[in-house]
């Protein structure tokens, strides 16, 4: 009995040191250093956007956190995102990515997909921003974090935004 206890024992110990030599250390940046390395830059940041037409919505990346602006409580003026936008990015939000679609009262491809005589379908604006690190203040500007990847309904005329 005190064989096996002593064989267990040591069996433990060598799968402890081979598990341990399996552990690989991953760092994610803190987003309080890159507040800081944004301010010490000084230079200043241009968002600007292409329009994107596509079929689908896979083109939307895997990695980062999805913000959504929440047009119901409060308005964004198509004329101002990219100064929103920088405005965000000043206040430290590390931002990988926006996307913006206005609202549409038909969505001529869906109309053509589902035959004519049906009612048009009306879609509401969408401003959708990926920050690579979770922060949860951005709800102060009006944004709920989504969980899981955005979609488009009607995903052409998509403004996408990116740092010049």
């Amino acid at each position: 009995m005190l064989i096996n206890k002593i064989s267990r024992f040591s069996v433990l110990i060598i799968l402890a040191i081979i598990l341990q030599n399996c552990y690989t250390h991953v760092e994610t940046p803190n987003y309080r250093t890159l507040k800081k390395q944004s301010k010490e830059t000084n230079s200043p940041v241009n968002f600007t956007y292409s329009v994107i037409d596509t079929f689908d919505n896979d083109w939307f990346p895997d990695e980062g956190y999805y913000y959504r602006f929440r047009f119901d409580i409060k308005g964004l003026k198509e004329d101002k995102i990219d100064l929103f936008l920088t405005m965000l990015y000043s206040k430290g939000y590390n931002i990988a990515g926006a996307w913006y679609i206005a609202d549409q009262n038909n969505c001529g491809r869906i109309k053509y997909l589902r035959g004519s005589g049906e009612q048009y379908i009306a879609y509401n604006p969408m401003f959708i921003v990926l920050l690579s690190d979770v922060d949860d203040s951005i709800i102060d500007y009006n944004f709920y974090m989504l969980l899981s990847k955005p979609t488009f309904p009607c995903p052409y005329n998509v403004w996408e935004f990116w740092v010049e």
